[in-house]
């Protein structure tokens, strides 16, 4: 899900990140960009609670192409008041910017990949999940990882990992529907994993962690069930795929306490030098994706571009958290070929070699054998 970038990029995150159901904000999202290019009014296709957002206004994943945003007060509405969208620095930062990075990184790679963090089970690839799985397969993209985030949904992912052998499964409680959560769903989860173990397609739990971000987070009762969780990953012997907003030293100090075999991989990690070694030293992996394509993440290129290559793995956040080159659309597996690309230019080094090392790191981290199919 998407981060916040955590390091001062206050363009590239802002408002957006505060929204407690951010996959659905993700979808007003796409839905906003198409507006904004077509001049819809916005109460023709975006729910009365995101009504509220002018230009000026956008939740981040649709203001990284519409220019910079003025305050928004999440309790009482927009800065402005709605309207249609209007093009203007959206269109030429496109025209000028988003094109060179398609013709740019559109080759992909030649190697092998895995994405190792995806929701295909939403609804937004309901109309056409068949067809991006077999894309995916053409463009290399062998393995992929779908995480579970509320129990309503485990169910729905069980099944459509069992009917394709490249999907691997993780259930876990997302932190940012703590609100859905209730304390049965943890038996639940247990009896999953009892259920599934030994599966070679169950492969972690998650998502999981903490998030401060967030309005008003309950941190005491965010904490209790990412621990509880963290003692189930432990008990299975799994890895645990975490999800870290504003609380790096918080998740650093409770993986100390539970000491993982397996340790896990931290998603999106957006962090700085300093809890990068954190996490290398605890022996887990940082998922590297699409918001790291922006040219707004300065900071995160500068700490990319130092990583050892056997503490990385490549991740998309599907349908999330969308590359820069491809700024209007549902993100997708399909993407992470050029998000492969794009991140090897940042550590200045080839493609394959990145494409290579990422997916030994994820094969090494799952247990995963590494043939020529992953």
């Amino acid at each position: 899900m998407w981060p916040a970038f955590d390091d001062g990029d206050a363009t590239a995150s802002g408002a957006f990140s505060r929204c407690a159901d951010h996959h659905l904000l993700c979808a007003a999202a796409r839905r906003l960009r198409c507006a904004a290019k077509s001049g819809t009014a916005i109460d023709s296709i975006a729910p009365g609670h995101l009504r509220r957002y002018t230009t000026a206004g956008l939740p981040a994943v649709a203001r990284q192409c519409h220019g910079p945003a003025a305050p928004v007060d999440r309790r009482h509405g927009a800065a402005t008041s709605p309207g249609r969208y209007r093009e203007g620095y959206l269109s030429a930062w496109c025209a000028c910017h988003c094109t060179r990075l398609q013709a740019t990184y559109s080759r992909g790679v030649n190697v092998t990949l895995i994405d190792t963090h995806t929701h295909l089970d939403f609804a937004d690839f309901d109309a056409d999940r068949a067809q991006v799985l077999d894309s995916c397969l053409s463009l290399g993209v062998q393995r992929i990882v779908v995480l579970g985030v509320y129990q309503r949904n485990w169910q729905r992912l069980w099944e459509l990992t069992e009917a394709n052998p490249a999907l691997h499964a993780a259930f876990g409680l997302h932190p940012v529907y703590i609100d859905e959560h209730r304390a049965e769903h943890l038996n639940e989860l247990a009896g999953w994993l009892t259920r599934l173990q030994g599966h070679p397609q169950l492969c972690a739990v998650g998502e999981i962690g903490l998030d401060y971000y967030v309005e008003h987070p309950d941190k005491p009762r965010q904490q209790e069930l990412f621990e509880a969780q963290l003692q189930l990953a432990s008990d299975f012997n799994l890895p645990a795929l975490l999800h870290v907003r504003r609380s790096h030293a918080d998740v650093i100090a409770a993986l100390k306490r539970h000491k993982l075999k397996r340790s896990g991989i931290v998603h999106a990690f957006a962090g700085s030098r300093e809890e990068a070694r954190e996490y290398i030293k605890l022996g887990f992996k940082l998922g590297l994706g699409g918001a790291a394509t922006w040219p707004q993440a300065l900071r995160m290129h500068r700490v990319i571009a130092e990583l050892p290559l056997d503490s990385v793995v490549l991740e998309t956040d599907s349908p999330d958290m969308a590359p820069a080159m491809h700024p209007y659309i549902r993100n997708s597996p399909q993407h992470l070929p050029e998000i492969c690309r794009a991140l090897a230019d940042l550590m200045k080094i080839p493609s394959e070699r990145l494409a290579q090392a990422s997916t030994e790191n994820a094969c090494e981290l799952f247990g995963w054998p590494r043939t020529a199919s992953a």
